[in-house]
C-alpha cells in the first residue's frame, strides 16, 4: 500500500508553497475563533463542564487537515 493512499496530505505536503502559508494560518485562526465559543456553548447546553468541549472540538479540524486532500 502506498503512503499517499494512507495519508493523502503527503500528496500536497511536499509541493506546498510558502506564499499560501499566511492565508492558511489566517483561515485556521478564524476557524478556531469560531469553534471554541461554539463548543463551549454546546457543552453547557448538554450539561457538561465547559472544559470538556475543547479537545473533541479540535479533532474534526485535525482530521480534515491531515486526511482530506484539497486542491487549491
Amino acid at each position: 500500500m502506498k503512503l499517499q493512499n494512507l495519508l493523502p496530505f503527503t500528496n500536497w505536503l511536499f509541493r506546498y508553497e510558502r506564499k499560501n502559508l499566511g492565508g492558511d494560518i489566517t483561515a485556521g485562526l478564524i476557524v478556531t475563533v469560531m469553534l471554541i465559543p461554539q463548543s463551549l456553548a454546546y457543552a453547557m447546553l448538554a450539561g457538561l463542564p465547559p472544559n470538556t468541549a475543547c479537545t473533541p472540538a479540535s479533532c474534526p479540524c485535525s482530521f480534515t487537515a491531515c486526511w482530506v486532500a484539497a486542491a487549491y
